[in-house]
């Protein structure tokens, strides 16, 4: 895969160029502006036959400033009690769940929990898996 990271640039100062007329479009037009332009730069790209790999994912960026960002909306101490019950229910409910060692590498991948009915069934490793019926 592509990585400009990986490529010695053949031309620093063109390169720098470019970075300068983006940053000024930033600057000047914003960043919706500079999206377009570069949406175009590839679309073009490729119609002239170029080949540019697609990358599906990308850096993680906050497009969003701390202080843009809203109050959170919810109730975290609620939040919080309602994790710890329903962990303290899960537990009650697997016991196996408590101990990763004796329910992760003694059940097989396919008796991971789903929607059905269960039953239990002695391990090798000394513990119980779930599976279904």
């Amino acid at each position: 895969m592509f990585e400009a990271s990986k490529i010695e640039d053949a031309d620093p100062e063109e390169t720098r160029e470019w970075l300068e007329s983006i940053d000024s479009v930033l600057r000047v037009h914003g960043a919706e502006r500079a999206h377009y332009l570069l949406e175009r730069l590839i679309d073009y790209t490729r119609r002239s036959g170029a080949y540019l790999p697609f990358r599906p994912n990308t850096a993680y960026v906050n497009t969003i400033s701390p202080n843009q960002e809203r109050e959170y909306p919810g109730d975290r101490a609620l939040e919080k009690r309602i994790w710890e019950y329903s962990s303290v229910l899960l537990s009650a409910s697997f016991p196996w769940a408590r101990d990763p060692s004796r329910s992760a590498s003694a059940c097989p991948a396919h008796s991971i929990p789903r929607l059905a009915s269960w039953s239990t069934r002695p391990t090798s490793a000394g513990g119980i898996c779930r599976s279904r019926r």
